[in-house]
């Protein structure tokens, strides 16, 4: 004969309430996960316990992973677990581990093996629930507004066992639960269920006026890329005859000052040569002529019909030819 030791009557709470905050999380999650893996995301719920009542009100993802051909491989970080559970309790002490979520509509085998290590592994924290639930999210029942169609449906171990405590059997059994949120969530959920009913893929007239407007901005941009070369080829320009005039008034002022030099250069060299012979002609022209009258004299005092003083007469003569200016 088999005695219960724990059954629904003696769990710590008597019913679940799952806020929406929480479902939308596990609803992203879920979107990202099975975008690239299509697997079921797995997750831990947080929350608080207070009259009886199990309030989830946040949540975070775990690594997490799988076979499909066989229920013993799986895979859960149970460090990034616990690091993560020490970093939401720094942000809010009061939430504390409450259980555990699964994007699979149904119970797996190995769900029972999941559930008793993610226990385990909170067993430091005398505060955490003593009997976690998990939480089978059926992401794929959504409708068109979303979330809104989203079924989470709690269960919390049960397990069934003799009366010298050998466990007979252990299996998931259904919790009580509703969805209560916040005044403050329940404004944002509406605003968020609004947002998410009015998204839909645009049809041909407004991808057209998509395209037009991305159009319209794009050839603003190169409007504006346009005017921006053509301004600083303006200014290159206007450098470089600024650079051409300097580069012109130097060399203008270069030639004028080397004509200057050899102008002043000629004249001083003209100036030597004029003043050269008026020093040489005096001295010279002044002895001759000394020279002449002295000879002169001596001629006139000579006898007359001298053959060697008719002689000396002529060269004086010549002499005095050569020497005239």
């Amino acid at each position: 004969m088999t005695k219960t030791v724990f059954s629904s009557s003696c769990l710590q709470y008597t019913s679940c309430n799952i806020h929406p905050t929480v479902l939308i999380t596990i609803q992203d999650h879920f979107r990202r996960i099975r975008g690239s893996t299509k697997k079921r995301a797995v997750g831990i719920l947080l929350g608080r316990f207070f009259g009886g009542v199990l309030d989830v009100t946040n949540c975070f993802s775990i690594p997490f992973d799988e076979s499909r051909s066989s229920s013993d491989v799986w895979y859960v970080d149970v460090d990034y677990t616990r690091e993560m559970y020490a970093m939401f309790k720094k942000v809010n002490v009061k939430e504390r581990f409450v259980g555990w979520y699964s994007t699979s509509p149904d119970i797996l085998p190995q769900d029972v093996a999941i559930h008793k290590l993610i226990k385990e592994t909170f067993e430091f924290d005398h505060k955490a629930v003593r009997d976690p639930i998990l939480a089978c999210v059926n992401c794929f029942s959504q409708g068109d507004r979303g979330y809104d169609k989203t079924i989470c449906t709690p269960h919390a171990l049960i397990s069934e066992a003799k009366a010298d405590g050998t466990i007979v059997s252990e299996a998931f059994s259904h919790v009580t639960h509703l969805m209560k949120p916040s005044e403050v969530e329940e404004i944002g959920v509406e605003h968020l269920l609004r947002d998410v009913g009015a998204a839909r893929e645009p049809g041909i007239e407004e991808a057209l006026e998509q395209k037009l407007d991305a159009l319209k901005q794009l050839q603003k941009s190169l409007r504006s890329i346009k005017e921006y070369l053509v301004l600083h080829a303006t200014e290159e320009e206007d450098e470089e005859e600024t650079g051409k005039e300097i580069e012109t008034k130097s060399t203008k002022d270069e030639e004028v000052e080397s004509k200057k030099e050899e102008e002043e250069e000629d004249v001083v060299s003209s100036s030597d040569i004029s003043q050269t012979p008026s020093l040489k002609k005096p001295i010279f022209s002044t002895a001759d002529a000394n020279i002449i009258a002295i000879a002169q004299d001596a001629i006139s005092t000579a006898p007359d019909n001298s053959k060697a003083n008719l002689e000396l007469t002529q060269a004086l003569e010549a002499r005095a030819k050569t020497l005239s200016f």
